[in-house]
């Protein structure tokens, strides 16, 4: 569950003051708020007590998951199914001892129309369910909206509606322009134009608006537009004051996975251009580079913005999957191809890929015989699943990644030749964390990504300048984790000193062993008496220049004994 809420986490963050929202709603009567990820397992649940138990009772709670073809038809499964926001009925669920519930859902969209995730609300069937899908979509809209605020730094952003009013809610159409390439969008935006999701990097600004062909659309947006259908649009005129302050150089946050976006410079960014240009012509990419310095995120975000972006992305940690698995994981199986195998068969990840973007995560940990039948999948373009014959024809983009040297383990026979060979025609190399230009602006970006802009909370310059000055050798990843750390432990309007920072041999946050015990408790009680010197005693000043709370202060002195 950690694993999954962390790889998650944008959706969980974003998600957080509906479910409180929800939670006060259904608490006030009887049912559960769920957010679940896109394979359908519940990631939280929130709501009345009695009610909750009873869903507990059925797995319907955290960490199980309500996928299709696990739990028959439900709401959660059929919303993945169906992509569209749905009620199911207490009668309507496959399996009998979930017919005591009416479940409203409907999928949270990411601003390119891939699966988010799902929001639901559970009642009991006894219960009118018209409200709760009400509240879901009311929810998912706020959602879906929250995703544009400080994301697309390096684009221009159109709000438009038919109604003036509407403007600033999030009923508003949400427009995302690259150059003048539509990029990006909300459902209402592409409502209002009448497009669908296959428009996404199809369609021109000029193409869209009446104003004929246009290199940049940022001149021609005023207060009112008129779409290329004729009818009449109030927009917002993009703040460029506001993006020209937010984070420079930063990549779009699309769909983050256990790690925040870098903030790459100039040299970085035109390597992304390259790759995305390359991976677009179907050809393979290999993402090279140290554990932890971001290679899965970029490869989401060069989907995001490639050709593929509206069809799946499929990541695979091949040094996740046991050796006897990995096969049937890639390339499917029929039901019954060997004991244990799931009823029904499996597709496969090659084959879930199909028509989008494929990331193979630490290629090098492939056993050498899923890489014999992985090099017949990129001739061939067709998948042979285990126990069966006939080839099922497939076509994806193929992004591998790994912090290994491959040419090495070639030379030494633990990877196939012809595969490297066919894998290897472009390759991009990821800095490490350590050799960023400029550590001090993105430790201060990645603060206010993990604090999602709440200025109450702040790091001290002199603790900037201590986390710019480590060595960081978990990269991103371990900043990343080392930032929420320190927001776990901050204090409201009172500046994080470099007191909190105390690494172990890893860089990691950590408390000290018992060896070192009483003499970090010595230093520290010497730390805290002398700050109360410098200030005549005088409690308040002296835990605000230690940069930890009055209380925090309290604490710490009686656990020394002091009064």
């Amino acid at each position: 569950m950690k694993h999954r809420i962390e790889q998650h986490e944008v959706l969980y963050r974003l998600c957080r003051p509906e479910l409180e929202t929800l939670r006060r709603v259904a608490s006030g009567g009887d049912g559960i708020a769920i957010v679940a990820d896109p394979s359908g397992l519940v990631l939280d649940s929130v709501g009345a007590e009695e009610f909750a138990r009873r869903a507990f009772e059925v797995e319907l709670s955290p960490g199980w998951s309500w996928n299709e073809r696990l739990r028959g038809t439900n709401g959660i499964g059929a919303v993945l199914m169906e992509l569209k926001s749905l009620v199911v009925r207490g009668n309507e669920h496959y399996i009998e001892t979930n017919r005591f519930l009416d479940c409203a859902a409907a999928p949270i969209l990411t601003p390119t129309g891939s699966v988010a995730g799902v929001l639901n609300v559970s009642v009991p069937s006894s219960m009118a369910s018209a409200y709760a899908l009400g509240l879901v979509e009311v929810a998912v809209d706020q959602i879906e909206h929250r995703q544009f605020a400080d994301t697309f730094t390096r684009h221009t952003i159109i709000r438009v509606h038919s109604e003036r009013e509407l403007l600033g809610t999030p009923k508003e159409g949400v427009l995302v322009f690259d150059g003048s390439k539509l990029v990006a969008a909300n459902r209402h935006g592409l409502a209002i134009l009448k497009l669908n999701w296959t428009a996404l990097g199809q369609h021109d600004f000029g193409d869209l608006f009446d104003v004929g062909a246009l290199d940049d659309p940022q001149g021609h947006i005023g207060e009112a537009l008129r779409s290329a259908n004729g009818l009449l649009l109030h927009s917002v005129k993009p703040d460029m004051r506001r993006i020209s302050r937010s984070v420079p150089n930063a990549l779009p946050r699309l769909e983050s996975a256990t790690l925040t976006m870098p903030i790459y410079d100039a040299a970085m960014r035109a390597d992304v251009e390259r790759t995305l240009r390359i991976l677009d012509c179907g050809i393979p990419v290999i993402l090279s580079g140290e554990t932890g310095c971001g290679k899965e995120v970029l490869a989401r975000h060069l989907h995001a913005l490639s050709s593929r972006a509206t069809r799946p992305f499929v990541a695979v940690n091949c040094a996740g999957l046991p050796e006897s698995l990995i096969e049937a994981e890639l390339f499917g199986y029929l039901d019954g191809a060997f004991t244990g195998a799931r009823k029904g068969g499996s597709k496969g990840s090659v084959r879930e890929a199909d028509g989008g973007v494929l990331l193979l995560d630490e290629i090098g940990d492939m056993p050498l015989s899923a890489q014999a039948r992985l090099l017949r999948v990129l001739q061939e373009r067709e998948v042979v699943p285990l126990g069966g014959s006939k080839p099922v024809p497939v076509d994806f983009l193929l992004i591998c990644a790994s912090n290994l040297n491959l040419e090495d383990m070639v030379a030494a026979k633990q990877f196939r030749q012809d595969l490297y060979y066919r894998i290897s025609q472009f390759r991009m190399h990821l800095k490490p964390l350590r050799e960023h230009p400029d550590l001090p602006d993105l430790i201060l970006a990645l603060w206010r990504q993990t604090t999602s802009g709440d200025d109450r909370y702040s790091l001290s310059p002199e603790t900037v300048n201590a986390l710019a000055q480590h060595d960081w050798p978990g990269n991103y990843r371990q900043l990343v984790g080392v930032l929420r750390t320190l927001f776990a432990l901050a204090e409201p309007m009172v500046p994080i000193a470099p007191h909190a920072l105390q690494y172990g041999t890893a860089g990691a946050i950590s408390s000290p062993d018992a060896a070192n015990a009483a003499h970090l408790d010595t230093k520290t009680r010497a730390i805290l008496q002398n700050a109360l010197d410098q200030h005549q005693g005088n409690v308040s000043r002296a835990a605000k220049s230690l940069g930890i709370s009055r209380g925090t202060l309290y604490r710490r002195l009686s656990q020394f004994g002091d009064k």
